[in-house]
């Protein structure tokens, strides 16, 4: 009875793995109720395009000395939502106006989103873990035509956000996308370093889900070994001892924290979930490739 338990230890650990990862897998998309981030600023000259208005957006920017144009393109009716905040870790004190234009034969002044005379008020967003000052909302139904926003304010100096949009659309891609510009956006706009987005709630979620898929590799590397190399070989046993096991969780601490800190790049994440496995299991799958091994029990 006790040999059958045992057997059944290495099938309840990959249950658990996998459950781990779908529920991660699951979450992440469902953790996002940020905007979508797009970096305005690569767009060096001309307007810088909005599609789909109404999808919420975030536009990443910061003025050189000019007034920033966007340009709304709408073939039907659409909901015109806009908010101008800034970061408050890189521009605390920085405040600005939008005026939204109807373009045409003559350009017609729709809107206006004034500084005003109100302290702007710090809003923490969770999903990304980053602090705003939230400056003047905008909310109308527009019918269709070419609009310009124009944002303008602190001597068209300095960093801000313009959110456009308020219906939340999360597909795969836009996922993918905000992972990736999300760490340079920490160290480029909000002067933070990319390690801070793992303490939130969306990049904790993908760091999870990194770490466990390595530690889910290992496992699975491991039980192939076992199955299919000669019992002799101990391939599957562990085969590296103390010294062995410290040296790979040092490895695995310091590819993650250059992974985290620099661009998280998502294959040293996931080599060191790998290596922190090898630490855990006192098992080293180069090693049980090469059939070595460094400690005296198999």
């Amino acid at each position: 009875m006790k040999m059958k338990d045992a057997s059944m230890a290495p099938n309840r650990l990959l249950y658990l793995l996998m459950s781990a990862i779908t529920a991660a897998v699951v979450l992440l998309p469902a953790a996002v109720f940020a905007h979508q981030p797009r970096i305005a600023s690569v767009v060096k000259s001309g307007p810088v395009p909005i599609l789909y208005p109404e999808i919420s957006k975030a536009f990443y920017d910061e003025l050189d000395g000019m007034p920033r144009i966007y340009e709304i393109e709408a073939n039907g009716p659409f909901i015109l939502y806009l908010n101008i905040t800034v970061p408050k870790s890189s521009n605390p004190n920085g405040r600005y106006m939008a005026e939204v234009l109807r373009a045409g034969d003559t350009r017609e002044l729709v809107a206006t989103l004034p500084v005003g005379t109100e302290p702007w008020k710090e809003f923490h967003e969770p999903f990304a873990g980053d602090c705003y000052f939230l400056g003047p909302e905008f909310t109308r139904e527009m019918p269709p035509g070419r609009y310009e926003i124009i944002v303008s304010g602190n001597g068209n100096r300095g960093k801000y956000a313009l959110a456009v949009g308020e219906r939340e659309a999360w597909p795969l891609k836009e996922t993918l996308h905000a992972l990736r510009v999300i760490p340079g956006l920490k160290k480029n706009f909000f002067n933070v370093s990319p390690a801070m987005f793992a303490l939130s709630i969306f990049g904790g979620i993908y760091l999870l889900v990194l770490l466990l898929s390595g530690v889910l590799i290992g496992f699975l590397y491991r039980k192939v070994m076992r199955l299919f190399s000669r019992p002799v070989s101990g391939r599957g046993s562990k085969n590296i001892g103390g010294s062995g096991r410290v040296l790979r969780f040092v490895i695995a601490i310091v590819l993650l924290t250059w992974a985290v800190t620099t661009a998280w790049n998502p294959f040293l994440i996931i080599v060191s979930g790998f290596t922190f496995f090898e630490a855990l299991a006192g098992w080293c799958g180069l090693y049980a490739a090469l059939g070595k091994k460094s400690c005296r029990t198999a």
